[in-house]
């Protein structure tokens, strides 16, 4: 059982308004990233999280990038990276020649590997999905934690101590998890040799010295993971911020899994406006912002936009449905 404050699933949460610890600020500019994975062309969920990422840095007085999360290639699709920055351009998001690309990092996650074996926090596993789902619990219960496997052709998981791990959220309020009977030792580096999203975005954040990381309410409870090796590997930890996720009418997550709708810039939106340009909008009112008078281009949005933007605004739900097209 997960637990944490006010905010589950599709009910209001009390905002916070903590001020982060210094510990969470990493450098005296605010920076901020989108990070999509190159599985598919960006959909609407993507554009409200790289929209509210943005916006956020941007509102500090920051700095704001993109990074292709392109770790795991045989999910990879052909020519989806172009299309997620050809899409972004045409949004008229600022990409200044600054994408980055996990897979050019993979010896800062090997570094980072190795301090965590050195410590004695990591072990191998020979565990499958199948065999921990048949043990009645997705929490991994640690059958092979001390049986001292060889790391040849196993997983690597994080050896997790018992206590509580916690963070509060931006938009959802106070988050936390008791490691071992909510978290569980979760896998850092695959039976196949990649590794794993948690440790290549804890390492990623804190080489491009991440300041604030604000994505959706779905990676909400793999914060607390990331957490939990940002402590063990004596990083910083950002702030974070986790934004309503869009639902489609069968209150399923937007997702290129889900078969969610492309972004398709060649349409036409409502009132004569491009569909870049109704894409923005409705994105916009989904976030809770106050309407601009009138925005018929990209950048006449964005201006309006950076001026505008109050987080405060922005539901306090984990989850909320969306018509997608440009025309709705």
């Amino acid at each position: 059982m997960k637990t944490t404050g006010p905010g589950q699933q599709g009910q209001p949460a009390s905002r916070s308004t903590e001020t982060p610890p210094a510990s969470a600020i990493i450098a005296s500019t605010s920076i901020g990233r989108f990070a999509p994975s190159p599985t598919g062309p960006l959909h609407f969920g993507s554009l409200l999280a790289a929209m509210a990422s943005f916006l956020q840095t941007r509102s500090d007085g920051g700095k704001w990038f993109v990074r292709i999360d392109d770790i795991d290639p045989p999910r990879a699709q052909a020519g989806a990276v172009d299309s997620i920055l050809n899409t972004l351009e045409g949004l008229g998001f600022p990409l200044d020649n600054s994408v980055k690309y996990q897979s050019q990092s993979t010896d800062a996650y090997l570094s980072a590997l190795v301090q965590l074996n050195k410590a004695g926090t990591t072990y191998a596993c020979r565990c499958s999905r199948k065999i921990i789902a048949a043990s009645g619990s997705s929490i991994y219960p640690g059958t092979c934690r001390e049986l001292e496997l060889p790391t040849e052709d196993h997983a690597l998981r994080i050896r997790l101590v018992d206590k509580s791990v916690s963070f509060n959220d931006r938009i959802q309020g106070p988050v936390s998890q008791l490691t071992r009977q909510e978290i569980g030792d979760f896998v850092i580096k695959r039976r196949d040799g990649l590794f794993s999203y948690q440790l290549a975005t804890v390492v990623d954040d804190q080489q491009h010295g991440v300041t604030q990381v604000v994505r959706g309410a779905d990676l909400l409870y793999d914060t607390l993971k990331q957490i939990a090796l940002i402590e063990l590997l004596g990083f910083n930890k950002p702030e974070f911020m986790h934004i309503p996720f869009a639902t489609d009418s069968q209150g399923n997550k937007l997702s290129k899994q889900t078969g969610a709708t492309p972004l398709d810039l060649s349409q036409k939106g409502p009132a004569g406006n491009s569909a870049a340009t109704a894409y923005l909008l409705r994105a916009w009112h989904f976030l809770g912002q106050q309407h601009p008078d009138s925005s018929t281009t990209p950048a006449e949005f964005w201006a309006f936009a950076e001026q505008a933007w109050d987080p405060e605004r922005i539901p306090m739900i984990r989850s909320k449905p969306c018509n997608t097209g440009p025309d709705h």
